[in-house]
């Protein structure tokens, strides 16, 4: 649940890159609740194709 914290826009935080990481090297499916968040671990979290779902947590399958 990347939400907007300490004045970041959907934050995603060194613990969080670490679990999107393991999942997408178990081949898990990466859901984020919110877009990515611009700053320089963009790219990286853009190459694990997560799916963005926008707050409808009905796309969660």
């Amino acid at each position: 649940m990347n939400f907007d914290k300490n004045g970041k826009k959907n934050y995603i935080g060194g613990a969080t890159f670490i679990e999107i990481y393991e999942a997408f090297m178990k081949n898990k499916k990466i859901y984020l609740y919110n877009d990515i968040p611009e700053g320089m671990l963009y790219d990286e979290i853009s190459g694990f194709s997560p799916i963005i779902i926008n707050g409808d947590l009905s796309l969660v399958k």
